[in-house]
């Protein structure tokens, strides 16, 4: 394998060269529109009648317990498509998911798969790759309380994504589409189709959300990236 992922410190790492490599979504965030999270938390604490610093601990708080939550998800189905497993606490969980997904790893699923592109110094890890053939699927999962389609704020990405709303399923399609690049360019296959599966907690069901393969967009980007990180 070219690439090690650390996943406490989330670093990939280029293991001949040593070289730190950009993580893909730490690539894409630089595209979206900047969060003052200090104003919203001031306008927040004068309707609560709160300080600003109680609004940040709390969403810090709450960010890492989404991000808990989202890490558990993904433990569970990563063992139930490995090894066809579930423990009976996550039974609704695992029944869900396998309505939208039947496929396992002994299916050919390459689960948690490792992408990276050499030329722009890109890692990142897909939920789930599928190939078929000359051919290959793209999967995602998402268990974010927030899906949006659009902006509530009639937000756009920066440049050059200013066509596109600021929204979550702008930054997962690119993801997914970022995914694809990068298996291409490692094995040749061609993409076939994509999705996000999402994980809805207050329903505890499952949509499989169809994505388009933004190649042209993600062209775009990388060049931007080549060009910055030859300079």
């Amino acid at each position: 394998m070219d690439i090690k992922f650390d996943p406490v410190k989330h670093i990939y790492t280029n293991v001949y060269t040593g070289e730190e490599y950009t993580s893909v979504t730490r690539f894409l965030n630089q595209f979206k529109p900047k969060f003052d999270d200090v104003s919203a938390a001031t306008r927040v604490s004068l309707r609560e009648g709160s300080s600003v610093q109680d609004v940040l601990s709390r969403w810090k708080d709450e960010n890492k317990k989404s991000q808990e939550y989202g890490t558990n998800i993904h433990q569970v189905l990563e063992k139930f498509m490995t090894e066809g497993e579930c423990e009976p606490e996550n039974t609704t969980l695992c029944k869900a998911f396998k309505k939208i997904f039947n496929l396992r790893k002994k299916d050919g699923l390459e689960i948690e798969k490792l992408t990276f592109l050499h030329d722009y110094k890109l890692a990142g890890t897909a939920d789930i790759i599928s190939p078929e053939g000359a051919y290959f699927d793209v999967f995602d999962m998402k268990t974010n309380k927030k899906f949006n389609y659009s902006s509530k704020y009639d937000e756009y990405m920066l440049y050059p994504l200013t066509h596109l709303p600021a929204c979550e399923f702008t930054l997962y399609s690119l993801q997914i589409s970022l995914y694809a690049y990068a298996y291409h360019t490692m094995t040749g296959r061609k993409f076939r189709k994509a999705a996000i599966f999402y994980w809805d907690r207050d329903t505890e069901t499952f949509s499989s959300i169809p994505v388009m393969y933004m190649k042209r967009e993600i062209e775009h980007l990388l060049q931007i990236h080549k060009n910055e990180i030859e300079k």
